[in-house]
């Protein structure tokens, strides 16, 4: 009885230990089990601004990628435009910039063109007229053009993102058009710019350059480094001079990221080649040999029955045409001989061995020009057919209805297939004939306007045989590439070892770096990296055409890239270098000349003359590189002073400047406003908007930070 009094009296303190040891386990399962009761889906976020992943993959999957570009640029570039767009969002419900349905609707059902997308739907599902007013009527309507649901929705799917597309670009007109005063110019700015772009300065010179000037006895001290490095400091901000490399890869400039601010890991890394060895180079060479046999002891290309590695593409090309194309420009008139096999000149970049064939030779009528028009069906065409042996014409046809067909283009018969090709090579030129197909429900009426007479063509078969890097070839690089890392698991031994075998590459990475050292698919290794700490070596990670070993050597902490830094030195180096043979020349011929020609005899040089140097200008006429030290200069010298001798960029320069002057143009706000904005300014493009500007994205970031979590949602490494 007393020990259940005491355990009665200790109730209390009993709970809470229950309750603090339950918080810890289910706190201790939450820690350890990859956010089990809460997952983040936030890809990329600037203070309230967020892009969640659901919204990127929608508009990852809508994009089209028809340029060829790098996939992980793209996405990251779609990260940026997503966050872009969500800061335009926030600011269009300050201002109350608003589109309603109804102007939504006015627009989209009035005199706005049909999209691409959308009339080749509207084509495809044979709807009678290609204009968005029958689009809607078969989108409400579906019976009556006797579409199915799947097809309505598709209409339906492909108008919504139009309306959504039309409503942002609205928005974006009335936004930029209110805030384009904020970025223009005003009577100070424009006069000012005025005055530097027409005051002229009558200037004479003598220079000499600083690439003449031997390096020996020309030692570069810490000192000599870090002067240089100051000059440049504003450009070496680590994040973004980081960025700045990652974007080389960009096409353009329209394409490039925005900065953004983030932490930085220097690498170093190995890239091994997945490529063929000499024994796969061999092999190859053998089965090319006994392919371009059969070829010539086989008809046509059964030769390559049961040769999988071999690709075969029949042409019929105009002899005429032959030397334009770019491989089979290779071939004599000696080599265009039916049965005749060639084997062209191997292409070392795409390891491809080609073999070409000649299958035939012949005559082609290769072009015709013809007018045509598409009748909906076959009660229609024959009444067309009707008019037209009355008197009428096609291209009267085509006034009325020019969606329906078209007038007086080229087309080519060459590959056209039967009954067409026939028809377009028998039917009389300037009568108009049908073309029916009823199976397809197909009825057009064409015209044949012109037909060329017939050219001597030649059926080529074009035959590749790409080298492969065989499975011996591939095991045996993997093999030493892993007999290499079993001995430098250490980020120190890693990269003083790594120039036995590999070439050893250094680089810079951080989250938003779409991957590494510009290697394809290499987002996974970028997400290893910054997870990783310094003096870790990675695994091997496999790309298309590589393998690569990364070894993080330091976190970068500092803001800006130090001047001893790998990325940065080289460059820092030759700055400083180009510096002190400038401090060099100045010191032989300081105070050793009273005027020009004094210095030009000193200088073995000529004296030179502009007669018009403008205040503005980065490069003077005349000099090396960048003159904005010597333009300092200009603005202060007095007529007839003899400056120098200074350093400008790559030379040493000693000059002397006469009376400015103003002669030209009057001054016009109207114009010099103009340029000034252009300059300075926010430009925009025929729609008052530019969907991508980085100037536009750092000003409504403000000082929110910019977070890129994109790396989360990277699949691990295995």
């Amino acid at each position: 009885m007393s020990t259940l009094e005491k355990i009665r009296s200790k109730s209390v303190f009993l709970f809470i230990i229950i309750i603090v040891a339950l918080l810890a386990f289910i706190l201790g399962d939450f820690l350890t089990s990859g956010r089990t009761y809460a997952t983040s889906t936030t890809m990329y976020s600037a203070g309230s601004q967020k892009v969640d992943y659901q919204d990127y993959q929608q508009a990852i999957n809508q994009m089209q990628n028809t340029n060829g570009q790098d996939q992980a640029e793209l996405e990251q570039l779609m990260l940026q435009r997503l966050l872009m767009q969500q800061m335009l969002e926030d600011q269009y419900k300050k201002l109350g910039i608003n589109i309603t349905d109804k102007e939504i609707s006015r627009i989209m059902n009035g005199q706005m063109p049909i999209s691409q997308q959308l009339g080749y739907a509207a084509q495809q599902f044979g709807l009678p007229a290609i204009d968005r007013a029958t689009v809607l009527d078969a989108i409400n309507n579906p019976s009556r053009y006797g579409l199915v649901a799947e097809q309505q929705q598709i209409l339906q799917n492909i108008w919504s993102a139009e309306e959504q597309q039309l409503e942002e670009s609205l928005k974006s007109q009335i936004f930029f058009g209110l805030i384009g005063g904020l970025f223009g110019a005003n009577e100070i700015d424009a006069k000012n710019l005025y005055n530097d772009n027409m005051t002229k300065v009558p200037v004479q010179w003598v220079s000499v350059s600083t690439a003449g000037v031997s390096e020996d006895g020309l030692e570069l001290t810490d000192a000599d480094r870090k002067a240089a490095y100051e000059q440049m400091k504003p450009g070496f901000k680590t994040s973004l001079f980081v960025q700045a490399q990652d974007q080389m890869a960009m096409r353009n400039a329209a394409s490039q990221p925005f900065p953004v601010v983030e932490p930085v890991k220097a690498i170093d890394y190995i890239v091994v080649d997945i490529q063929p060895s000499q024994a796969d180079y061999a092999a190859a060479l053998q089965e090319v040999n006994a392919a371009l046999q059969a070829l010539e002891e086989q008809p046509a290309l059964e030769g390559l029955m049961g040769k999988s590695k071999f690709i075969s593409n029949s042409n019929n090309v105009a002899l005429a045409n032959l030397k334009k194309d770019a491989t089979l420009k290779q071939l004599n008139d000696s080599d265009l001989v039916v049965g005749k096999v060639k084997r062209l000149r191997f292409d070392r970049a795409n390891n491809t061995h080609t073999l070409v064939k000649v299958l035939g030779r012949s005559n082609e009528v290769d072009s015709i020009n013809i007018s045509a028009f598409g009748a909906i069906d076959a009660a229609q065409a024959d009444s067309l057919m009707a008019v037209l042996k009355a008197g009428q014409t096609l291209d009267s046809l085509l006034a009325v209805q020019p969606d329906r067909g078209w007038s007086d283009q080229w087309v080519s018969l060459v590959g056209a297939q039967a009954p067409i090709k026939e028809l377009m090579l028998n039917e009389s030129v300037g009568a108009p004939f049908l073309y029916a197909d009823s199976v397809q429900g197909v009825y057009t009426i064409y015209q044949i306007n012109n037909r060329k007479p017939a050219a001597p063509y030649a059926e080529i078969a074009t035959v590749t045989y790409t080298v492969d890097p065989s499975a011996q070839t591939v095991s045996d690089l993997k093999t030493q590439l892993n007999g290499f890392l079993a001995t430098n698991t250490q980020g120190d031994r890693f990269s003083a070892n790594a120039d036995s075998l590999y070439v050893l590459r250094k680089g810079y990475v951080s989250n938003s770096s779409a991957h590494i050292g510009n290697l394809a698919d290499t987002r996974r290794a970028v997400k290893w990296v910054m997870n990783a700490k310094p003096g870790q070596v990675s695994k091997v990670f496999e790309t298309p055409h590589e393998y690569l070993v990364v070894a993080v050597k330091e976190n970068l902490d500092e803001e800006y890239l130090p001047y001893n830094s790998d990325l940065i030195s080289n460059y820092v180096d030759r700055t400083a270098m180009k510096d002190k043979k400038a401090s060099k020349l100045i010191e032989q011929y300081a105070g050793k000349a009273n005027n020009l020609d004094g210095y030009a005899q000193l200088m073995g040089a000529e004296v030179r003359t502009d007669s018009a140097a403008a205040f503005n200008s980065a490069m003077l006429p005349g000099h090396v590189g960048d003159s904005y030290r010597m333009q300092a200069r200009l603005l202060t010298a007095k007529p007839g002073e003899v400056v120098g001798p200074m350093q400008n960029d790559s030379e040493v320069v000693v000059f002397t400047v006469g009376q400015p002057n103003t002669t030209g143009r009057p001054y016009d706000f109207s114009t010099d406003g103009r340029t000034f904005t252009n300059m300075f300014g926010l430009n925009f493009d025929m729609q008052g908007r530019r969907a991508i500007d980085p100037v536009l994205f750092q000003v409504l970031v403000g000082d929110k930070q910019v977070k890129n979590r994109s790396l989360n949602f990277v699949q691990d490494a295995e």
